[in-house]
């Protein structure tokens, strides 16, 4: 399939982009609700910092962060047992990781749940044929038939038909979990 991460953004990003211009509130809706979620996340202090790394070696000081965010990465990552014994190096004790991996997360079911938030995503489109070009961009999915696709969104999204379009949703959903019980256990 892929080698390398390079490859996956080298053939993937512009069929994605391509598919996020044929229903363009997408975007701006998930950017409107990350940064909407975001927001009760922010710290009470101004004096914080962004800042972007490799996450196997980070060059941060052990237990010297509060939070740590990351978006749309932990599925890419090879070893992620290094990535997250990282993450408690650099965490002050019993903070938190919010993440877009999931709830199922091999790593993550030794973590304590938080809270979970679903958000719901409508994309509107002038008709089947439109929906399942949509899906085959933005998924990858450009050997698949289309059959195989209307199959797909049949069976893993929510489609009906108002005001005369095709309405597809599906959920963002963001995990908010303990890092005390990943530390306990390892």
């Amino acid at each position: 399939m892929f080698s390398t991460y390079k490859d996956i953004i080298d053939q993937r990003a512009e069929s994605y982009h391509k598919a996020m211009t044929l229903s363009p509130l997408a975007r701006q809706q998930e950017l409107n609700w990350l940064i909407e979620y975001l927001a009760s996340y922010n710290p009470v202090s101004t004096n914080s910092t962004a800042q972007v790394y490799l996450f196997d070696q980070l060059p941060i000081k052990r237990h010297s962060i509060d939070r740590l965010v990351f978006f749309a990465a932990i599925h890419h990552i090879g070893n992620r047992e290094q990535v997250f014994s990282e993450f408690i190096r650099v965490f002050k004790s019993q903070e938190k990781i919010i993440n877009e991996a999931g709830i199922n997360h091999l790593l993550f079911n030794k973590m304590e749940i938080d809270s979970i938030n679903r958000l719901n995503i409508y994309n509107y489109f002038n008709g089947i044929t439109y929906t399942v070009f949509f899906c085959r961009l933005l998924f990858g999915l450009d050997q698949a038939k289309n059959g195989d696709i209307l199959a797909g969104i049949d069976t893993h999204l929510i489609i009906c038909f108002e005001s005369g379009k095709v309405k597809c949703e599906w959920q963002l959903v963001y995990v908010v979990k303990s890092l005390q019980a990943l530390k306990v256990c390892n």
